[in-house]
Protein backbone atom coordinates (compact mmCIF):
# COMPACT_ATOMS: atom_id res chain seq x y z
CA UNK A 1 0.00 0.00 0.00
CA UNK A 2 1.22 3.74 -1.15
CA UNK A 3 2.32 6.48 1.08
CA UNK A 4 -0.43 8.47 0.19
CA UNK A 5 -3.05 5.68 0.73
CA UNK A 6 -2.53 5.12 4.06
CA UNK A 7 -2.68 8.40 5.03
CA UNK A 8 -5.94 8.55 3.34
CA UNK A 9 -6.96 5.63 5.53
CA UNK A 10 -5.54 7.14 8.59
CA UNK A 11 -8.02 10.49 7.69
CA UNK A 12 -10.86 8.48 7.00
CA UNK A 13 -10.87 5.65 9.98
CA UNK A 14 -10.13 8.06 12.39
CA UNK A 15 -13.89 8.35 13.32
CA UNK A 16 -13.91 4.16 13.85
CA UNK A 17 -10.77 3.95 16.42
CA UNK A 18 -13.05 5.18 19.48
CA UNK A 19 -15.46 2.69 18.89
CA UNK A 20 -12.48 0.18 18.24
CA UNK A 21 -11.33 0.71 21.20
CA UNK A 22 -14.41 0.59 23.18
CA UNK A 23 -15.32 -2.65 21.48
CA UNK A 24 -17.98 -0.92 19.92
CA UNK A 25 -16.86 -1.60 16.28
CA UNK A 26 -18.98 -3.88 14.07
CA UNK A 27 -17.17 -7.22 12.71
CA UNK A 28 -16.61 -5.22 9.09
CA UNK A 29 -15.17 -2.40 10.54
CA UNK A 30 -12.73 -4.29 12.80
CA UNK A 31 -11.09 -6.47 10.17
CA UNK A 32 -10.43 -3.00 7.99
CA UNK A 33 -9.36 -1.55 11.14
CA UNK A 34 -6.95 -4.24 12.04
CA UNK A 35 -5.92 -4.44 8.68
CA UNK A 36 -5.18 -0.45 8.53
CA UNK A 37 -3.04 -1.16 11.64
CA UNK A 38 -1.05 -3.82 10.26
CA UNK A 39 0.06 -1.45 7.62
CA UNK A 40 0.51 2.22 9.54
CA UNK A 41 3.04 2.31 11.99
CA UNK A 42 1.32 6.15 13.49
CA UNK A 43 -1.68 4.81 13.83
CA UNK A 44 -0.62 1.53 15.95
CA UNK A 45 1.60 3.99 17.86
CA UNK A 46 -2.05 5.70 18.86
CA UNK A 47 -3.83 2.66 19.77
CA UNK A 48 -1.21 1.31 22.06
CA UNK A 49 -0.92 4.53 23.44
CA UNK A 50 -4.68 5.23 23.57
CA UNK A 51 -4.67 1.46 25.82
CA UNK A 52 -2.02 2.48 27.87
CA UNK A 53 -3.42 5.41 28.91
CA UNK A 54 -7.01 3.47 29.61
CA UNK A 55 -5.15 0.86 31.29
CA UNK A 56 -3.87 3.34 33.56
CA UNK A 57 -6.37 5.03 34.70
CA UNK A 58 -8.68 1.62 35.07
CA UNK A 59 -5.86 0.57 37.46
CA UNK A 60 -6.04 3.91 39.76
CA UNK A 61 -8.65 4.26 42.49
CA UNK A 62 -10.34 7.20 43.55
CA UNK A 63 -9.07 5.82 47.04
CA UNK A 64 -5.28 6.98 46.39
CA UNK A 65 -6.99 10.58 46.95
CA UNK A 66 -6.67 10.13 50.55
CA UNK A 67 -3.08 8.90 50.56
CA UNK A 68 -2.28 11.79 47.71
CA UNK A 69 -3.73 14.33 49.73
CA UNK A 70 -1.78 13.02 52.99
CA UNK A 71 1.31 12.96 51.14
CA UNK A 72 0.83 16.69 49.25
CA UNK A 73 0.39 18.05 52.75
CA UNK A 74 3.23 15.99 54.20
CA UNK A 75 5.28 17.72 51.53
CA UNK A 76 4.28 21.39 51.84
CA UNK A 77 5.02 21.01 55.43
CA UNK A 78 8.49 20.07 55.05
CA UNK A 79 8.82 22.91 52.30
CA UNK A 80 7.39 25.46 54.75
CA UNK A 81 9.71 23.73 57.29
CA UNK A 82 12.57 24.27 55.03
CA UNK A 83 11.72 27.83 53.61
CA UNK A 84 11.92 29.06 57.21
CA UNK A 85 14.90 27.02 58.43
CA UNK A 86 16.42 28.81 55.14
CA UNK A 87 14.95 32.17 56.27
CA UNK A 88 16.65 31.77 59.79
CA UNK A 89 20.10 30.92 58.35
CA UNK A 90 19.66 34.01 55.96
CA UNK A 91 19.10 36.46 59.14
CA UNK A 92 21.62 34.89 61.15
CA UNK A 93 24.28 35.49 58.25
CA UNK A 94 23.91 39.33 58.76
CA UNK A 95 23.82 39.47 62.86
CA UNK A 96 27.19 40.41 62.52
CA UNK A 97 26.56 43.48 60.29
CA UNK A 98 24.05 45.54 61.77
CA UNK A 99 23.09 46.78 65.27
CA UNK A 100 20.67 44.84 67.34
CA UNK A 101 17.48 47.10 67.21
CA UNK A 102 17.45 47.43 63.58
CA UNK A 103 18.60 43.81 63.12
CA UNK A 104 14.72 43.30 64.73
CA UNK A 105 13.24 45.60 62.25
CA UNK A 106 14.57 44.04 59.27
CA UNK A 107 13.58 40.46 60.61
CA UNK A 108 10.14 41.49 60.85
CA UNK A 109 9.98 43.31 58.04
CA UNK A 110 11.58 40.49 56.28
CA UNK A 111 8.83 37.97 58.06
CA UNK A 112 6.49 40.34 56.64
CA UNK A 113 7.02 40.93 53.17
CA UNK A 114 8.53 37.55 52.22
CA UNK A 115 6.85 35.69 49.44
CA UNK A 116 5.89 32.09 50.36
CA UNK A 117 7.08 29.94 47.26
CA UNK A 118 6.97 26.36 46.27
CA UNK A 119 9.32 24.58 44.08
CA UNK A 120 8.26 23.84 41.15
CA UNK A 121 10.35 20.53 41.08
CA UNK A 122 8.45 19.75 44.34
CA UNK A 123 4.36 21.06 42.99
CA UNK A 124 4.70 19.47 39.21
CA UNK A 125 4.16 15.75 40.54
CA UNK A 126 2.13 16.50 42.75
CA UNK A 127 -0.14 18.39 40.37
CA UNK A 128 0.34 15.35 38.01
CA UNK A 129 -0.39 12.51 40.92
CA UNK A 130 -3.68 15.00 41.70
CA UNK A 131 -4.96 15.35 37.85
CA UNK A 132 -4.97 11.13 37.61
CA UNK A 133 -6.88 10.98 41.01
CA UNK A 134 -9.41 13.23 39.35
CA UNK A 135 -9.63 11.58 36.29
CA UNK A 136 -10.12 8.96 37.35
CA UNK A 137 -12.57 9.35 40.44
CA UNK A 138 -14.44 10.83 38.02
CA UNK A 139 -14.58 8.17 35.46
CA UNK A 140 -15.47 5.89 38.26
CA UNK A 141 -18.22 7.95 39.47
CA UNK A 142 -19.46 8.69 35.64
CA UNK A 143 -19.32 4.52 35.27
CA UNK A 144 -21.10 3.58 38.15
CA UNK A 145 -23.73 6.39 37.08
CA UNK A 146 -24.26 4.90 34.05
CA UNK A 147 -24.48 1.26 35.31
CA UNK A 148 -27.08 2.85 37.88
CA UNK A 149 -29.49 4.12 35.01
CA UNK A 150 -28.76 0.71 33.18
CA UNK A 151 -30.28 -1.12 36.04
CA UNK A 152 -32.81 1.09 35.81
CA UNK A 153 -33.75 1.29 32.51
CA UNK A 154 -33.31 -2.72 32.32
CA UNK A 155 -30.55 -2.39 29.94
CA UNK A 156 -27.14 -4.24 29.57
CA UNK A 157 -24.35 -1.47 30.59
CA UNK A 158 -22.68 -1.20 27.06
CA UNK A 159 -26.60 -0.37 25.69
CA UNK A 160 -26.75 2.74 27.93
CA UNK A 161 -23.27 3.95 27.14
CA UNK A 162 -23.57 3.77 23.53
CA UNK A 163 -27.20 5.68 24.03
CA UNK A 164 -26.89 9.43 23.01
CA UNK A 165 -28.22 12.38 22.78
CA UNK A 166 -30.25 13.34 19.61
CA UNK A 167 -28.37 15.84 19.04
CA UNK A 168 -24.93 14.51 18.72
CA UNK A 169 -27.46 11.76 16.73
CA UNK A 170 -28.07 13.95 14.57
CA UNK A 171 -24.56 15.00 13.63
CA UNK A 172 -24.10 11.38 13.42
CA UNK A 173 -26.74 10.54 11.19
CA UNK A 174 -25.15 13.64 9.28
CA UNK A 175 -22.07 12.29 9.22
CA UNK A 176 -22.89 9.13 7.51
CA UNK A 177 -24.97 10.79 5.17
CA UNK A 178 -22.20 12.93 3.55
CA UNK A 179 -19.68 10.00 3.55
CA UNK A 180 -21.57 6.97 3.47
CA UNK A 181 -20.10 3.82 4.61
CA UNK A 182 -20.81 0.64 2.12
CA UNK A 183 -24.00 -1.59 2.93
CA UNK A 184 -23.50 -4.49 4.43
CA UNK A 185 -27.04 -5.89 3.81
CA UNK A 186 -28.84 -5.98 0.58
CA UNK A 187 -32.23 -7.88 1.34
CA UNK A 188 -34.44 -7.81 3.35
CA UNK A 189 -33.58 -11.17 5.39
CA UNK A 190 -30.14 -9.51 5.83
CA UNK A 191 -31.86 -6.46 7.60
CA UNK A 192 -34.61 -8.29 9.82
CA UNK A 193 -31.59 -9.86 11.00
CA UNK A 194 -30.45 -6.59 12.92
CA UNK A 195 -33.87 -6.19 14.53
CA UNK A 196 -32.06 -8.15 18.20
CA UNK A 197 -29.49 -5.68 18.26
CA UNK A 198 -31.45 -2.45 17.14
CA UNK A 199 -34.26 -3.90 19.48
CA UNK A 200 -37.22 -2.79 17.09
CA UNK A 201 -38.29 -4.34 14.65
CA UNK A 202 -36.56 -2.42 11.30
CA UNK A 203 -38.52 -2.60 7.84
CA UNK A 204 -37.49 -1.13 4.57
CA UNK A 205 -39.65 1.71 3.51
CA UNK A 206 -40.32 2.63 0.19
CA UNK A 207 -39.83 5.50 -1.23
CA UNK A 208 -40.32 5.17 -4.75
CA UNK A 209 -42.84 8.20 -4.92
CA UNK A 210 -39.62 10.49 -4.88
CA UNK A 211 -37.54 8.30 -7.47
CA UNK A 212 -35.70 6.68 -4.49
CA UNK A 213 -34.16 3.41 -5.56
CA UNK A 214 -32.85 1.35 -1.86
CA UNK A 215 -28.96 0.32 -2.26
CA UNK A 216 -28.81 -1.39 1.43
CA UNK A 217 -28.35 -0.90 5.19
CA UNK A 218 -25.83 -1.44 7.78
CA UNK A 219 -25.22 -1.40 11.54
CA UNK A 220 -24.77 2.23 13.07
CA UNK A 221 -23.22 1.72 16.55
CA UNK A 222 -25.43 -1.00 17.32
CA UNK A 223 -27.95 2.05 18.10
CA UNK A 224 -29.59 2.04 14.70
CA UNK A 225 -30.25 0.72 11.30
CA UNK A 226 -28.96 2.56 8.65
CA UNK A 227 -30.55 2.54 5.20
CA UNK A 228 -29.47 3.97 2.25
CA UNK A 229 -31.38 5.04 -0.86
CA UNK A 230 -30.11 6.93 -3.92
CA UNK A 231 -32.20 9.46 -6.15
CA UNK A 232 -31.31 10.12 -9.46
CA UNK A 233 -27.96 10.02 -10.08
CA UNK A 234 -26.21 12.45 -7.47
CA UNK A 235 -29.51 12.73 -4.76
CA UNK A 236 -28.97 10.40 -1.99
CA UNK A 237 -31.38 9.76 1.30
CA UNK A 238 -29.69 8.27 4.44
CA UNK A 239 -32.59 7.04 7.12
CA UNK A 240 -31.95 5.81 10.71
CA UNK A 241 -34.45 3.26 12.39
CA UNK A 242 -33.85 3.02 15.84
CA UNK A 243 -35.33 2.70 18.94
CA UNK A 244 -36.63 5.61 20.52
CA UNK A 245 -36.33 4.19 24.68
CA UNK A 246 -32.36 4.36 23.45
CA UNK A 247 -32.19 7.57 21.92
CA UNK A 248 -35.60 9.82 22.58
CA UNK A 249 -36.45 11.86 19.67
CA UNK A 250 -36.31 15.55 20.88
CA UNK A 251 -37.09 19.18 18.97
CA UNK A 252 -33.73 20.89 20.55
CA UNK A 253 -32.67 21.58 16.35
CA UNK A 254 -35.77 20.52 15.17
CA UNK A 255 -39.26 22.11 14.81
CA UNK A 256 -42.05 20.38 15.00
CA UNK A 257 -44.78 20.31 12.70
CA UNK A 258 -48.29 17.85 12.32
CA UNK A 259 -48.54 16.38 8.99
CA UNK A 260 -51.49 14.17 8.44
CA UNK A 261 -52.14 13.71 11.67
CA UNK A 262 -48.16 12.57 12.21
CA UNK A 263 -45.92 14.38 14.43
CA UNK A 264 -42.57 15.55 12.84
CA UNK A 265 -39.41 17.36 12.96
CA UNK A 266 -38.02 19.41 10.08
CA UNK A 267 -35.00 21.33 10.15
CA UNK A 268 -31.30 21.99 8.88
CA UNK A 269 -28.15 20.32 10.33
CA UNK A 270 -24.75 21.22 8.76
CA UNK A 271 -26.51 22.51 5.55
CA UNK A 272 -28.57 18.95 5.08
CA UNK A 273 -32.48 18.97 5.24
CA UNK A 274 -33.61 16.50 8.51
CA UNK A 275 -36.27 14.58 9.49
CA UNK A 276 -37.32 12.67 12.36
CA UNK A 277 -40.87 11.19 13.64
CA UNK A 278 -42.01 8.03 15.72
CA UNK A 279 -44.71 5.38 14.73
CA UNK A 280 -45.36 2.50 17.03
CA UNK A 281 -42.44 2.28 19.00
CA UNK A 282 -39.89 2.93 16.42
CA UNK A 283 -37.92 6.11 15.70
CA UNK A 284 -36.96 7.20 12.25
CA UNK A 285 -34.60 10.02 11.21
CA UNK A 286 -33.45 10.79 7.96
CA UNK A 287 -30.92 12.96 6.25
CA UNK A 288 -31.30 14.00 2.74
CA UNK A 289 -30.26 15.74 -0.47
CA UNK A 290 -33.41 16.50 -1.46
CA UNK A 291 -35.72 19.86 -0.93
CA UNK A 292 -37.46 20.35 2.22
CA UNK A 293 -40.47 19.71 0.21
CA UNK A 294 -39.54 16.53 -0.48
CA UNK A 295 -37.51 15.49 2.85
CA UNK A 296 -41.26 16.08 4.46
CA UNK A 297 -42.79 13.45 1.76
CA UNK A 298 -39.99 10.68 2.84
CA UNK A 299 -40.55 11.18 6.87
CA UNK A 300 -43.94 10.40 6.40
CA UNK A 301 -43.72 7.89 3.94
CA UNK A 302 -41.08 6.08 6.23
CA UNK A 303 -42.80 6.25 9.55
CA UNK A 304 -46.40 4.91 7.54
Amino acid sequence: MSEDAVTQDCTRLDRWLTAFLDDELDAVHVLEVEEHLGACEPCRERVALDRAVRSSLRATRPAASSSLRQRAAAALLAERAAREQAAREASAAHDDERPSAARADAGAASTRSAPKLVRVRLVAPLAVAAAVALVAGGAAYRTREAETAARVKNLHPATAHMASTFDRFLDELVEAHMQPPPPEVTDDDGLHKLNPFIGVRVSRPELTALGARYLGARMHHRQAAMLQYAVGDRRRVTLYVFDPARVPVDANRLQPRVVDNKHLYLGHVRGYAVAASERDGVGYALASDLSDQETEKAIVMAAR
